[in-house]
């Protein structure tokens, strides 16, 4: 767990007891009909604290999950075929602007980089998906 982590963690989890004063707030209208839930009291820094670190263990246990582990593999081949895609366009731009296939090295060096990347992620999943 890194500091970025729990402070992210940290944030959301403020986040979290905004979005339920707000709900509260929207809910006091039908409070008179008794259809409104109790008002969610703010948590302390300590809970928050607690929740963010509960959040971050329950994520990392995920992770190493091989559902998680398959997922993230996932995510990691759609990245490399997106950034695949974005410079197969700025490279089909540069030629249509007339830039020559020697002046476009370097977008051809990043796409292969880039196919490379997803051809190692699909042969994971290959694996992945193929063990017993």
């Amino acid at each position: 767990m890194t500091p970025l982590d729990l402070e992210d963690a940290i944030a959301q989890e403020h986040e979290i007891d905004r979005l339920m004063g707000l709900a509260d707030l929207r809910a006091a209208g039908v409070s008179w009909s008794g259809l409104s839930a109790p008002p969610h009291p703010p948590r302390t820094d300590s809970q928050i604290l607690a929740a963010a670190h509960a959040k971050i263990l329950r994520r990392a246990a995920w992770a190493a999950s091989p559902q998680g582990d398959f997922t993230s593999i996932v995510a990691s081949l759609q990245r490399a075929c997106d950034a695949a895609l974005n410079l197969g366009e700025r490279l089909r731009s540069a030629t249509a602007r007339g830039d020559t296939p020697s002046a476009c090295g370097d977008l051809v060096h990043d796409i292969s980089v880039q196919v490379a990347s997803a051809l190692r992620q699909a042969r994971r999943l290959r694996r992945l998906s193929s063990a017993p």
